[in-house]
């Protein structure tokens, strides 16, 4: 019988690949994937304001061991950046600003982030909940405002990138919701 030998550091390298590139990351990249949904022409022009984190935390979840996971990027960066590129490939005239002023555009779109979560509920398995309030001023007073609940639970093979997956699954859900909601206003 031939016996099968393996060199230790071969051993060592397959070891921290199955312990470590299955594990759950506690720094997550925010990124965005835009949905290439269908919508309406847009005929206005809009300036993206940052939106304002409210949510009074630092983590966006825990993992399955309740540690901290954080995002390696602005939350609210994150979220305006998403409105800004959809708007964009919708044919919208878009500014990008920080902060709120006047701005030479038909309106301004801006929010609150109330809540943003991400729970590790086993290897396979994430729970997702984001809820923001959408708000569009003309020159002269608020023109809309609602408040957005996107929710997702994710079922799928342990991987480092599911929690990244799973938030921009998480935000192009409520994107999609918004921008139907806006499609009548932006033409």
């Amino acid at each position: 019988m031939k016996r099968l030998t393996l060199p230790l550091g071969l051993i060592s390298l397959i070891a921290f690949l199955l312990i470590f590139g299955c594990a759950p990351q506690t720094r997550v990249d925010l990124v965005y994937q835009p949905t290439g949904m269908k919508v309406a022409p847009c005929q206005k022009s809009l300036a993206i304001v940052t939106f304002v984190d409210k949510r009074g935390k630092n983590a966006i979840g825990e993992t399955l061991k309740g540690i901290p996971i954080h995002a390696k990027d602005s939350v609210s960066s994150w979220i305006s950046r998403a409105f800004y590129d959809e708007l964009e490939r919708s044919g919208c005239q878009v500014e990008y600003h920080d902060t709120g002023a006047m701005f030479k555009t038909d309106y301004k779109l801006t929010g609150d982030i109330k809540e943003l979560k991400i729970i590790q509920m086993s290897h396979t398995e994430y729970d997702a909940r984001m809820r923001l309030n959408v708000v569009i001023q003309d020159e002269e007073k608020q023109q809309f405002s609602k408040e957005y609940v996107s929710a997702l639970t994710k079922k799928t093979l342990p991987s480092s990138d599911v929690p990244k997956q799973v938030l921009t699954e998480l935000l192009q859900g409520l994107i999609q919701e918004a921008l139907s909601d806006l499609e009548e206003r932006l033409k």
